[in-house]
Order: C-alpha cells, then sequence, then structure tokens
C-alpha cells in the first residue's frame, strides 16, 4: 500500500522539518530540504518540492566564492526555491572572518532581492551578525539553523530581534543549552529541524513538546503556521 498524501492526512497531521539534508519522503514530513551550492541544479531537476540553498560559510574560498554567488543568483532566479542558506559565520572555521563576511553580506542583499527568508549558520559571530543585518538594513526573516545558544543569548536576541529560531538533535542531549532556549521561544518564531542527523522529527518534536509543557498537536500546529508564513508565500 503507498503512503498516504499530505493532504489526505488533514491539516496539521504531518511534522515540520525546517531543515534536513538528503532525501526526504514528502508523503511522511513537510520540510524544507537544504542542498549544496554544487547539487542544487540535480535537486532541481529531481525533486519537485521546498528547496533551499546558499554558500554555507565553510564552503567560501577566495578563488571561487564570486562566481558561486553568480550562481546562486541565477537559482534563485528560477523561483524554485523557498528560501536562501545555509549562509553566516562561523569563527571556529577558516577561511576567516573578513572573506565570509563579505559573502554573507552578498547574501543578505540577494535575500532582500529575492524575497527570501535567510537560514543563517552562525557559530561563535552574533555580534557580528547583528551588525550585518543593520549594515544592509535586512528585513527579510533571518531563521537561526541548529540553534545551541545559552538561554541569555536567546533571551538577549529575542528582544532584540525578530529572527525565528530553530532547534535540532541538539534538544535531544541532557547538558544542551538549547533545552532551556526552546522552552522560552514564543509560538511564532520556533521551528524544528533534523539538519543531517539521521534522527526522526518526531523524536525532536516530541522533546521539544515536553521542554515546553505543550501537546504534540499544539506544537505542530504552531509549527506548520510558521511554515506557511515563511515559505509558502
Amino acid at each position: 500500500m503507498s503512503a498516504p498524501s499530505p493532504t489526505s492526512q488533514g491539516p496539521f497531521r504531518l511534522p515540520v522539518d525546517a531543515h534536513v539534508h538528503g532525501s526526504v519522503d514528502r508523503s511522511r514530513v513537510v520540510a524544507l530540504r537544504s542542498v549544496a551550492l554544487g547539487e542544487a541544479d540535480e535537486a532541481l531537476a529531481l525533486d519537485p518540492g521546498p528547496l533551499c540553498t546558499g554558500l554555507h560559510p565553510w564552503d567560501v574560498r577566495a578563488e571561487s566564492w564570486e562566481d558561486d554567488l553568480h550562481h546562486l543568483e541565477r537559482l534563485l532566479a528560477t523561483g524554485r526555491f523557498r528560501a536562501l542558506g545555509e549562509a553566516g559565520l562561523d569563527r571556529s572555521r577558516p577561511p576567516g572572518s573578513p572573506l565570509q563576511m563579505e559573502a554573507f553580506l552578498r547574501q543578505i542583499e540577494l535575500s532582500e532581492r529575492f524575497s527570501l527568508p535567510l537560514v543563517v549558520h552562525c557559530v561563535r559571530a552574533a555580534s557580528d551578525l547583528l551588525g550585518a543585518r543593520s549594515r544592509r538594513a535586512a528585513r527579510q526573516t533571518w531563521i537561526l539553523h541548529g540553534w545551541n545558544g545559552s538561554l541569555a543569548q536567546t533571551e538577549d536576541l529575542l528582544g532584540r530581534t525578530d529572527f525565528v529560531f530553530s532547534f535540532g538533535a541538539s534538544l535531544l542531549h541532557p547538558g544542551s543549552k538549547s533545552r532551556e532556549g526552546v522552552a522560552i521561544v514564543p509560538d511564532d518564531r520556533i521551528l524544528l529541524e533534523t539538519d543531517d542527523s539521521g534522527i526522526a522529527i518526531e523524536s525532536i518534536e516530541q522533546e521539544a513538546s515536553l521542554l515546553r509543557e505543550t501537546g504534540i498537536t499544539e506544537l505542530r500546529g504552531h509549527l506548520h503556521a510558521t511554515w506557511n508564513r515563511l515559505f509558502e508565500r
């Protein structure tokens, strides 16, 4: 017997995975599949579902980043992508902040031009992130992918920005900082994701519901509302 289609299962019946790598069974999950820039053309040809691509800060290279961004611009012009990213800043990895920042600023401009949410990878660079948003006067929604900041960082960003926080498999780790953060993020500023963990989104969803002291059905309703606001425009 074939799997039921999403529409046959009714509203809010499917889990929402806001950031996943690899193949997706779209009959069982509402998912934004994230593909590397070099894989995006193939993904366009083979996957009609919601897609996201961008120049990851780990992949910024002095000899190729400008060509990569021209490629990204051509891809976004197809109208097939629901978000831009991952883009961002990562102080823990080369090629270093100046080059990463330049590539990030250019992708902010593309996010604004194509009216797409920006999926942000940020490691040890929160202050730089806020500076970049201010420099480009960005208005599109930014989604903090795989958020695992401290409670204090989460509270600070909630008060100073309209960022959406996307929580992943770190919720399942007892010592994770994200377990405190997920409990305080407003209903309209939370997403859940599996990234490349291989963990079922239902497991992450279950843990989030426990930490937020809410039922799965209610949580899933909020996740669908945020999905529709960001990705179904």
